[in-house]
């Protein structure tokens, strides 16, 4: 059996009982396709198709099992597929024997494997997600809250504001408890990964928090404000498929803000397409992610490859050799969005090298390709940027001049400046977004204590989307129905326009390069991300 990567466009499948819900999932035998409904169950889909009394798709079908009814009409026939015991979740019959089935919308190389969920992953409101830090009255507002008591919540919560203005968990509780002393809360929900990335995670939270803010102190919608239930699935697909699961099985969540990672949005979309939840993320670029569910407010990673390319080229840099992580769809999708740029434009690529490799030595690599290409690309996913980092090390340590370095996005983090150091100066980087004089990143400064970054930015647009598509008694579907249409101006952003064509935003990255000195670096840095004017 062969299972093809992308669904047909041509084939609008309709799952029977769930009005204008794709399917999930696509079989192919030889020239006779059998689609699978969006429970896995087969409860009937249905379609129109053309066929004759000889139509060998009868047979096919009572082969494996499944009982076909046809309808005969002018010329066309109605295949309703009756219900069936399924296999367990993510398996299918074949041959009378259940085995394991991919689906169609381009999940990891391979599934993770299911886990049970862990309560301690969600807060709405009932518990710290960030443990590394002390605030008495963000503990007792915790209590009022699990006690129901909304309104010593809303005191205690609006004095840990006070006494730490960088954290956003204690800002969205806040939020959260004036939503619900106000009644009928409207919820969405906000994945990031706390375990493992807790950096990217406030800065994303800062941007959801931002965005709740505004909806709020406007009085919502029909006066119902929102709250946000905040999920920590730590960049671990195992993890964000079960939290996905557990989100889209609340039916009182309306869209989701997340995943961080590409692998962790990959794992999740499978169970938000299956629960009709729209997800948006404003920081997974992978190509790989594509779903009628999926929405996101960065650029995807052709746009940074073609834009590191051209930067390349500019530059000058004929030979360049690339590291990266071939089992991060994140990571490859950026890697072969470069080259193939890279290779339209004249120059060419020396090596594609394994990041993951057991016997990976960054000295070796380094003094490997020493004097055959004129700069080295680093596209690590989220779990190898130190290995990446060290690279830039051995690329220092040489004997000759460093070779100019290009990166992606995944490098532009306080990690990189900090286990870097010098090595990585003159590293430049393809992001979203970039704080220069937008209204928002002042106000967000300002209110944050501090620099914000893209990931804070692409976070507050994709929850203005949201917030945008809901209405006075809004549904899952209603959401779904307005997130095409949505169209933000850049008062309602962080300064750049927000629409979107098939999920995507339309726009492109900028390049930023770290630099000793650099304007608006962050305190007890020595370098920063700089511009790179165009």
């Amino acid at each position: 059996m062969n299972n093809p990567n992308a669904l047909p466009k041509s084939e609008p499948w309709i799952c029977k009982g769930t009005p204008n819900k794709p399917h999930s999932e696509i079989e192919n035998w030889g020239d006779n396709c059998i689609f699978l409904d969006c429970k896995n169950s087969r409860i009937g889909l249905h379609k129109t198709v053309p066929f004759s009394p000889s139509d060998n798709r009868k047979k096919l079908m009572t082969l494996i099992g499944i009982t076909l009814t046809l309808t005969a009409g002018l010329g066309s026939g109605v295949y309703l597929w009756q219900k069936f015991k399924p296999c367990p979740r993510g398996q299918e019959k074949q041959n009378g024997v259940c085995l394991l089935l991919s689906n169609s919308i381009n999940s990891p190389t391979s599934s993770p494997t299911t886990i049970t969920f862990n309560p301690d992953w969600v807060s709405q409101s009932d518990r710290i997600l960030f443990k590394g830090s002390s605030n008495k009255d963000r503990d007792l507002g915790i209590e009022a809250v699990k006690n129901g008591d909304y309104a010593a919540a809303i005191k205690y919560f609006e004095k840990a504001v006070f006494s730490n203005r960088n954290d956003p968990e204690v800002q969205i509780y806040l939020n959260n408890a004036r939503a619900a002393l106000q009644g009928s809360p409207l919820k969405i929900a906000a994945v990031v990964p706390v375990d493992n990335r807790a950096t990217s995670a406030q800065e994303m939270l800062r941007g959801v928090a931002d965005a709740q803010t505004r909806f709020n102190d406007e009085v919502g919608v029909g006066g119902r404000l929102v709250q946000i239930i905040i999920a920590n699935d730590g960049n671990e697909p195992q993890r964000a498929q079960s939290i996905a699961r557990q989100l889209a099985s609340d039916a009182e969540i309306l869209g989701v803000i997340g995943h961080n990672s590409s692998s962790a949005s990959e794992a999740a979309l499978a169970e938000y397409t299956q629960g009709g939840l729209a997800m948006i993320s404003p920081t997974s670029t992978s190509t790989s992610l594509k779903s009628n569910y999926f929405f996101r407010t960065v650029p995807t990673n052709v746009a940074h490859g073609q834009k590191l390319a051209e930067y390349a080229n500019n530059m000058g840099i004929n030979q360049v050799a690339v590291f990266y992580n071939p089992r991060s769809s994140y990571s490859k999708s950026l890697q072969q969005a470069f080259e193939t740029h890279f290779q339209q434009l004249g120059g060419n690529v020396l090596g594609s090298i394994d990041l993951k490799d057991p016997n990976f030595d960054p000295k070796q690599q380094i003094q490997t390709i020493q004097g055959q290409v004129d700069a080295i690309a680093l596209f690590p996913n989220t779990d190898t940027t130190s290995v990446a980092i060290g690279i830039t090390r051995a690329n220092k340590e040489l004997s000759t001049p460093k070779l100019p370095m290009l990166g992606g996005d995944a490098l532009y983090s306080s990690q990189t400046l900090n286990d870097g150091g010098s090595a990585v100066n003159g590293l430049a980087i393809a992001i979203p977004w970039f704080a220069a004089d937008q209204s928002y990143a002042r106000t967000a400064s300002q209110r944050w204590i501090g620099a914000v970054n893209w990931r804070t930015a692409a976070s507050f647009d994709a929850t203005q989307a949201l917030l945008k598509t809901l209405a006075i008694n809004p549904t899952r579907a209603s959401v779904l129905q307005n997130l095409p249409t949505v169209n933000l101006n850049a008062r309602e952003t962080a300064g750049e326009p927000l629409s979107f064509v098939n999920g995507e935003r339309l726009g492109e990255p900028v390049l930023v390069k770290i630099l000793p000195g650099a304007i608006g670096k962050p305190r007890d840095f020595n370098n920063g991300f700089q511009l790179i004017q165009p």
